[in-house]
């Protein structure tokens, strides 16, 4: 089996300028931009007749690992509900910051209200970015053995998100036997349970996958409280977290891993994946139409598409 690396978590936001402000203040630097993107393969890749969209780029502590801001210029995302646990989708994300303290200092001066739990040294805060995007802020490290990027080790770090499913255990196979991820409940110190201001105060199912520095959280809710995505969603509809990628850093392989997918019945948005000399990528979805990205970087490409290694 070919694995691949998280090498990616994608949110998409109204406003790049704000947004970037807002994470770098949060210990991220950015990293590069490009855009506006646009023309026939952007929008068969986002399934959409035409997109207009621009990309910026922030890296963390960690090697091969960034955050990607995209704000689609044309169509703009619709309105909508307030993020809940129980909605069907990537949702929540998590950082470690470089600075708990100074992190949890900062947000008091401004007037903001962070949720805190925990005890000192290990605590956590949950606050939302200027989308409505849950962060959950950590102190402490949950997955410590993590290669730090050069000139990256006082940066914070991207760690998680959250992904509410159905049912758990098929998308765990399909994530495991498929993507080549691993159960990481043994690996990495468990996450506090998500605040009951978003829950309820009901259980959720949870499993920890892991395949490289971004880990998945993925959670099951109550079957009456599942909230199914709406029939006629496309990726760009809504603000918010909008997928991981996954990166090899080798041609053949990536077309290897490629096919490996399609026999694992992940649906691909396009026929073929894109393949250039030296990138390339492929978005799809899994069996329970979550969206994943594919892709590949020769080594001497990796800075120039916003990584650190």
């Amino acid at each position: 089996m070919i694995n691949a690396h998280t090498c990616q978590l994608a949110l998409n936001v109204r406003s790049i300028s704000t947004s970037l402000k807002w994470y770098e203040s949060l210990g991220f630097s950015f990293s590069g931009s490009y855009g506006p993107s646009t023309g026939d393969i952007v929008a068969a890749t986002l399934e959409r007749p035409s997109v207009t969209l621009n990309i910026a780029w922030l890296v963390g502590r960690d090697s091969l690992a960034q955050l990607e801001l995209i704000e689609f210029v044309d169509p703009r995302p619709k309105p909508q509900p307030e993020w809940s646990p129980n909605r069907e989708g990537y949702g929540a994300i998590s950082i470690v910051a470089f600075d708990f303290a100074g992190q949890l200092e900062r947000f008091q001066r401004e007037g903001a209200d962070p949720l805190l739990f925990g005890s000192a040294g290990d605590q956590s805060m949950w606050i939302k970015d200027p989308d409505g995007i849950w962060v959950e802020i950590l102190e402490s490290e949950p997955f410590p053995a993590r290669i730090v990027a050069s000139g990256c080790e006082r940066l914070s770090s991207i760690r998680a998100v959250t992904l509410t499913v159905r049912n758990l255990e098929k998308t765990k196979q399909f994530w495991v036997d498929t993507l080549g991820f691993e159960v990481a409940d043994e690996i990495v110190r468990p996450f506090k349970p998500l605040p009951p201001a978003l829950t309820g105060g009901a259980s959720f199912g949870e499993t920890i996958l892991a395949s490289g520095p971004v880990l998945v959280r993925l959670l099951e809710p109550p079957s009456d409280a599942f909230m199914e995505r709406p029939a006629d969603y496309k990726l760009g509809d809504e603000l918010g977290a909008f997928n991981i990628a996954l990166l090899i850093e080798d041609k053949n392989r990536y077309l290897a891993y490629a096919d490996q997918l399609l026999e694992g019945g992940f649906r691909g948005a396009t026929p073929a994946p894109l393949a250039l000399n030296d990138t390339g990528l492929w978005y799809g979805y899994d069996r329970q139409g979550t969206s994943l990205e594919i892709c590949y970087v020769e080594p001497d490409m990796v800075e120039q598409c916003g990584w650190k290694r």
